[in-house]
């Protein structure tokens, strides 16, 4: 199972939306995506958001202790008048 915030950035029912709304129905990925079984697109999602934990970005994670990279809040600070 999946636990948004720890593993995941999405839940699975989450991710089968985002599927629906980014694929036409004839497209490969879409194909695949809904023959795979709910074990393997959990599979996928944990995978996903590996992934996007290890590239590195700027800011901060937003809050003390959170596990997954997003969301983030801005750091730098400019100043007033710059």
């Amino acid at each position: 199972m999946l636990h948004v915030n720890v593993d995941s950035y999405v839940t699975l029912e989450e991710a089968d939306l985002l599927a629906k709304g980014s694929f036409l129905s004839t497209d490969k990925a879409f194909s695949v995506w809904v023959g795979l079984t709910d074990e393997d697109k959990e599979v996928l999602l944990r995978n996903s958001t590996i992934a996007i934990n290890n590239l590195k970005y700027t800011g901060r994670r937003k809050k003390y202790g959170q596990v997954l990279e997003f969301p983030r809040v801005d750091d730098s600070y400019s100043g007033i008048g710059t």
